[in-house]
């Protein structure tokens, strides 16, 4: 017979591997962006850390979050407004 300890023990590591499935299953949508946030925050904390060291704490941070979002933005509106320049000379085409 087991003593109790050992069944304690044994029912607390599946409990966990339990918890981690179910971490795992709940996170596995978004691991992508995940990634994606942890390699811009890892790449971009030497800017952040540059801008800190010139300006005050909560105008840093507004500056390094106002760079990183319209780096992020600016590839989609420029993306954008070449679509909808080439949507005329398509529709055109289309009517020709």
């Amino acid at each position: 017979m087991m003593p109790k300890q050992s069944i304690d023990r044994a029912l607390a590591l599946v409990a966990l591997g339990l918890i981690i499935v179910g971490c795992f299953l709940v996170l596995r949508p978004f691991l992508t962006a995940i990634l994606w946030a942890a390699i811009l925050a890892i790449t971009l904390f030497p800017l952040y850390e540059r801008l800190q060291a010139r300006l005050p704490p909560v105008l840093a941070s507004l500056l390094a979050v106002t760079l990183i979002a319209l780096g992020m933005i600016a590839p989609f509106a420029i993306v954008g407004f070449e679509v909808a320049d080439n949507a005329e000379r398509l529709a055109a085409w289309i009517r020709g």
